[in-house]
């Protein structure tokens, strides 16, 4: 298991969703959390990280940043519940998607 330390302050929120994807993702993920150690606080146009559309080209630049981020992991895990922007190279239409996949699934599982 891998142990990420990601920073000292702590996003509101945000901390709870962490228990599961970090079991899900065979990692520990220190419940603190600073965005600002990430790559895209550093100089980066903010609305790289919210882009405007499904199909908007800043999605892949912002993916590439993410993947080479010292706290992606971290950052995916904080963005479980965040309505807007990309979180871990993750977009919010794909978290809607894949939260909906989740509750089908438990849904079917109730149901056997």
């Amino acid at each position: 298991m891998i142990k990420l330390n990601a920073g000292q302050a702590q996003l509101s929120g945000v901390m709870e969703p962490w228990a599961g994807l970090g079991d899900q993702l065979g990692v520990h993920v220190d419940r603190s959390f600073d965005r600002r150690q990430g790559l895209c606080a550093r100089g980066v146009d903010p609305d790289l990280m919210f882009p405007a559309a499904r199909r908007d080209s800043s999605i892949l630049r912002a993916r590439a940043l993410c993947a080479a981020c010292p706290v992606r992991v971290a950052c995916l895990a904080a963005g479980q519940d965040e309505a807007f922007g990309i979180w871990g190279g993750e977009t919010e239409w794909e978290r809607q998607e894949r939260r909906a996949a989740e509750v089908r699934e438990n849904d079917l599982t109730e149901a056997a």
